[in-house]
């Protein structure tokens, strides 16, 4: 709730003070903040007004003894992380923000992020929050971004050529809200670029990139997931506990497995591409309820495409070119009008 301004100090003789001014956008108009003059020697400034969530540009002139003011410096901006407790917008226009420490949207909170907004994920927690070596946004109000399609907003390490688990990723806990949206989204470089937990939306067309897992989804009532794509994520998706959960449309490039499935009562996975695995394309160990695996496609030159641990599940209208194509370990599985093949 407060950024600490400082600067270099300024050779001339008749140097008296200083004023500081801020903006929230950089190429708009700037208002002192500071309030009074702050004296010669003392080159810093604590703005204790900030909000977190929202994004400050900082500007400093000198005065001097006759009160003659100099022109601007340069900008210093920062995004403000903390606990947001109110209603924030991020714009493209004071893309990007370069998030320093952990970022909580409280119950109270609503994120709104404009489409092509890129925010990029400092490699250490300045908070030291959580996990205290990792940047990680939590959601328990709202986060709204239904982004245009030629416009995604980007969530990416700030580091270039980061490693898997750069940063925490985005965690949905305890969501109830209705206006909670998430479409049209690009995460890469964090330990789980997507983690929803009890939580409800509206979650289609994301892209999720050089994660350890892609998207983790646990405990969430009537939830449907579509469109994602989890592109250079040893773990695709790690699906438990959840009820009446859909997962369609989505697409799993070479991981070790695309889907890993747990103790989920009632479950469909359909439409959806599991391609070059190098283990398993999806696995399933269910706690009972209707279980549907239809109409998708796995192709891999290595693993098993499907392994059954338990449970009546009915897997059709699939397409399977892949060495081993369905492992059953228990029950009594329907399988019925897929085709499979294995040229490779």
């Amino acid at each position: 709730g407060q950024v600490t301004v400082f600067w270099a100090a300024v050779a001339d003789p008749d140097l008296k003070g200083y004023n500081v001014y801020r903006s929230e956008l950089a190429n708009a108009t700037f208002n002192q903040v500071s309030n009074t003059l702050i004296p010669k020697g003392q080159e810093r400034f604590t703005d204790y007004t900030a909000v977190a969530g929202k994004k400050y540009h900082y500007r400093v002139t000198a005065i001097d003894q006759a009160g003659n003011e100099g022109g601007y410096n340069n900008i210093a901006s920062m995004l403000v992380p903390g606990n947001i407790s109110t209603e924030v917008r991020w714009i493209r226009a004071n893309s990007p923000y370069i998030l320093a420490g952990d970022l909580n949207i409280t119950e109270t909170g609503i994120l709104r992020i404009d489409s092509g907004v890129e925010i990029l994920v400092a490699e250490s927690d300045a908070f030291r929050l959580g996990d205290s070596s990792l940047v990680e946004i939590t959601v328990s109000g709202a986060i709204v971004a239904s982004a245009a399609a030629d416009f995604p907003v980007v969530f990416a390490a700030q580091k270039a050529n980061p490693e898997k688990g750069a940063w925490g990723g985005i965690r949905y806990e305890g969501v109830e809200s209705t206006v909670n949206t998430l479409v049209n989204a690009v995460i890469s470089d964090a330990t789980t670029g997507l983690h929803i937990s009890n939580s409800s939306g509206i979650f289609s067309n994301l892209t999720v990139k050089n994660c350890n897992t892609a998207a983790k989804i646990e405990n969430c009532l009537d939830l449907q997931v579509d469109r994602v794509t989890a592109q250079r994520c040893p773990t695709g998706m790690e699906l438990k506990s959840n009820t009446n959960l859909l997962v369609t449309g989505s697409t799993f490039v070479h991981p070790a497995i695309g889907i890993s499935s747990q103790l989920n009562d009632g479950i469909e996975i359909s439409g959806c591409n599991f391609l070059e695995y190098t283990e398993t394309g999806l696995v399933s160990n269910e706690a009972g309820g209707n279980i549907l695996f239809t109409n998708n496609l796995f192709v891999s030159p290595l693993g098993t495409g499907i392994k059954l641990a338990q449970r009546n599940v009915t897997i059709d209208y699939s397409t399977f070119d892949t060495p081993y194509l369905i492992q059953i370990n228990q029950g009594n599985p329907v399988i019925r009008k897929n085709i499979f093949m294995a040229k490779r």
